[in-house]
């Protein structure tokens, strides 16, 4: 099973207004994050690992949920959330969209038992342990590539 995870801007690091679903820009940004999953899928990737955050990692996995229920029955869905508590300070949308995602996920993967200091870091180093090609959104360097970048020796990782 070839696996990816992808990780990218929240709401607010987006350069448009994630806000506005109908602007040209996050509808290019949707289609092209769309095209890729599909890319990963004929490449032979079957699993795909969400950070369950808001922007980039809850638009990944609501793409491979649409994939999974229209055309690709066999990929499967990972969310690998970094603390039972999450989404506590979200606002009331932002938490349905989250629980929506994760009872459509095939598993959802507590990293840590409680909130700490360093569950997010647990969290984002367990997705690129678990994977063999990370993908990434975003217009400067994401947490996740600063892990990649710095767990280069590992010659399975790959940045787009």
């Amino acid at each position: 099973m070839k696996t990816c995870c992808l990780t990218g801007h929240r709401p607010k690091g987006f350069p448009w207004d994630y806000a506005d679903k109908e602007c040209i820009e996050h509808k290019c940004y949707l289609a092209l994050l769309r095209k890729k999953v599909v890319e990963l899928i004929s490449e032979g990737y079957t699993h795909f690992i969400s950070g369950g955050a808001l922007g980039a990692d809850s638009d990944f996995a609501e793409i491979v949920i649409d994939l999974r229920k229209s055309a690709y029955p066999n990929i499967t869905l990972e969310i690998a959330v970094p603390c039972p508590n999450q989404d506590l300070k979200w606002r009331s949308e932002d938490k349905h969209r989250y629980k929506k995602i994760c009872k459509a996920a095939d598993s959802v993967n507590i990293i840590s038992e409680k909130y700490t200091n360093f569950c997010m870091q647990k969290r984002n180093e367990y997705m690129v342990d678990h994977s063999d090609f990370v993908s990434s959104f975003g217009t400067e360097k994401t947490t996740v590539e600063r892990i990649v970048l710095s767990n280069m020796h590992k010659e399975r990782k790959s940045l787009l």
